[in-house]
């Protein structure tokens, strides 16, 4: 028998793969799978519940682990697999890329890394894993939660003799989004808006692109599901979507709603829209980080004046401060002093549409020209230029102060003078040079 300490042992002119632990010492020794015993001493280095090598002979013998460092036991190792731990989110875009249970809790700081209903009982002495009412002995899948198959946290078929807490029985089995339709005959499982048909994911509550099945924060509050009360809450109200009767809170019941999950009517869904509230600042203007919670220093998303001060966050000056307001009409007094904020000539009080600047008609909070200098206010904002200014416009001479003047395409009046200059004092120079040489 040859024996090779790299990467196999040659039996019988047989390769076998084995795998062989690099030494370490108790300062550098890794414990890979969280569970508190460092990979030299343990027995399953990846605790994936597969033994490495038992009978420490160092071959791969049946019914032990030919690869101790695949948590997920799909055939790839770790340092090469995209998503190690299995549950459908890349590593890239997994918090906790190696959370065995999904609670978002990573093992090492996890009381319980392997429990997969969250109930604080560790899987290995809990006698219903996935806590869906069948016991593990006489579940044929312990862990998958079959009692509940639409997903939506009611249980769709009780199990006799266990007993339900009150609530917990689902009045629409098999339908996701608790519309009133069954999902085999609803044509947008997810009420996203978004046809089926149509939608990569049909069954991705919040619309950030990881279905439900493997979505760790279903409702996207930055609350992992695990421990957040209410997983399927759109609008963060505190009231579970399933229990919610306007999803999206935008005065309109779901039942009579043709967009259930679009915060401000303007018929796009939120998932496509840029400005979910339309406050005339961009979604990515207001969760900056993009994290889906309102942060510090950050404005909402979907409330469309985040300090409550009466002007919307696109046209609030300070719009984390309610003690200072927006002025949209310029006046020098504050639109919540203003008894004509638009500045149109009627007050308020008898405005058909007290907040339409450019008076045409068509409020400002679902006009695309809240000025009507032609521009639409998604290419001025992008553009850089306002919006809510007529003369302020894409390419148009802007004069605030202490900036250079532009002109057109965005041409300075220094760089035009500067290039004047140069041209006229070569010319002056070709000149002198023509005469001397004339001469």
């Amino acid at each position: 028998m040859k024996t090779s300490l790299h990467r196999f042992v040659l039996i019988s002119a047989v390769a076998v793969p084995v795998w062989l632990a690099a030494p370490m010492t108790p300062a550098t020794a890794a414990d890979r799978d969280g569970d508190g015993i460092e990979d030299p001493v343990d027995p399953d280095m990846d605790g994936d519940g597969i033994a490495d090598d038992p009978n420490g002979n160092g071959r791969v013998d049946p019914g032990e682990d030919g690869s101790p460092f695949d948590l997920d036991n799909d055939g790839i190792r770790d340092e090469l697999d995209k998503d190690m731990d299995g549950d459908g989110t890349p590593n890239d875009r997994d918090p906790f890329p190696r959370d065995y249970d999904d609670d978002g809790l990573p093992n090492d700081v996890d009381p319980f890394p392997r429990d997969h209903d969250n109930d604080n009982i560790p899987d290995s002495e809990d006698d219903d894993d996935d806590n869906d009412g069948i016991k593990d002995a006489d579940d044929p899948s312990p862990r998958d939660g079959i009692a509940d198959p639409d997903g939506d946290g009611l249980i769709d078929t009780p199990v006799p003799g266990v007993p339900l807490r009150p609530g917990q029985r689902d009045p629409h089995p098999g339908d996701h989004d608790n519309d009133g339709s069954p999902d085999n005959e609803d044509d947008d499982d997810d009420n996203d808006g978004i046809p089926d048909s149509q939608d990569r994911y049909p069954r991705d509550h919040d619309n950030d692109g990881i279905p439900d099945g493997t979505d760790r924060d279903d409702d996207n509050d930055g609350i992992a599901d695990g421990r957040d009360a209410s997983p399927y809450d759109h609008d963060n109200d505190g009231n579970d979507d399933k229990d919610d009767s306007d999803d999206d809170g935008d005065g309109t019941p779901d039942i009579r709603d043709p967009l259930p999950h679009d915060h401000d009517n303007d018929g796009e869904p939120d998932r496509t829209d840029s400005d979910d509230d339309n406050d005339n600042r961009p979604d990515t203007a207001e969760d900056t980080n993009g994290n889906g919670r309102v942060d510090a220093g950050e404005t909402s998303p979907v409330n469309r004046d985040t300090d409550g001060d009466g002007t919307p966050d696109g046209e609030d000056s300070a719009p984390l401060n309610g003690g200072m307001a927006g002025d949209l009409d310029g006046d020098g007094v504050d639109d919540v002093a203003d008894s004509d904020d638009d500045g149109d000539g009627i007050n308020d009080a008898d405005d058909a549409h007290p907040r339409d600047l450019d008076n045409d008609g068509d409020p400002d909070v679902t006009d695309p020209d809240d000025d009507g200098d032609g521009v639409r206010d998604s290419v001025e904002r992008q553009a850089g230029s306002n919006p809510r200014d007529a003369a302020s416009t894409p390419g148009a001479i802007s004069t605030a102060p202490g900036r250079e003047t532009a002109i057109g395409g965005g041409v300075s009046v220094t760089a035009l003078i500067a290039s004047l200059l140069a041209g006229l004092l070569g010319g002056l120079i070709g000149v002198r040079l023509f005469r001397r040489h004339d001469g």
